[in-house]
């Protein structure tokens, strides 16, 4: 069947494209050992390549506090590089939403079951559409990697998402060889 080829062939330049721009983030993380620097090539290759508005890398420490430590952000919209400071209610609930590794994709966050909390959050921040993705160091959350879209809805493809969670595969084992987190 001919439509079943064209979807085969296009899965196949699709995960090629997903495995080039994969080595490519790689390459550009690899040639650093400063950890700013690091997160700030990754947060930007992400922004371009999924082609979106926001992209952010939290990091928890060990007194369970997380800060934005990246942020790479389209021109007219607002930073959250201090959203987090302080405020341990957010905090305490993105942590019980992603210690065990969690994907969220939300497609439109308009109609998204989440807490009121994070409800007021998108509506802020302009966030139409997001995908927050953990950062798993041996079983135990680091952080997220952090996508959003805010100038329309946008249906997350599976490429999408297996970029991004391949992402965190590459800053997760950084930080097991080079101890960066």
């Amino acid at each position: 069947d001919l439509t079943q080829r064209k979807r085969v062939e296009e899965e196949r330049l699709l995960n090629a494209e997903r495995d080039r721009l994969l080595a490519q983030i790689a390459l550009r993380i690899r040639r650093s050992l400063n950890l700013e620097e690091i997160l700030q090539t990754t947060v930007a290759e992400v922004r371009q390549v999924l082609d979106c508005d926001r992209v952010f890398i939290t990091v928890l420490n060990q007194q369970s506090q997380s800060n934005v430590e990246a942020e790479s952000i389209a021109p007219n919209y607002e930073s959250i590089l201090g959203l987090l400071r302080c405020n341990q209610t957010y905090i305490n609930e993105l942590r019980s939403l992603f210690k065990t590794g969690n994907v969220q994709v939300i497609n439109d966050t308009s109609i998204a079951k989440v807490s009121p909390l994070r409800k007021q959050y998108f509506a802020h921040y302009h966030v139409k559409a997001c995908m927050p993705l953990s950062i798993m160091i041996k079983e135990t959350l680091y952080g997220n990697l952090v996508v959003h879209i805010c100038i329309s809805i946008r249906h997350w493809h599976t490429f999408d998402i297996d970029l991004q969670y391949a992402i965190t595969q590459q800053l997760a084992t950084f930080h097991t060889r080079y101890t960066i987190f």
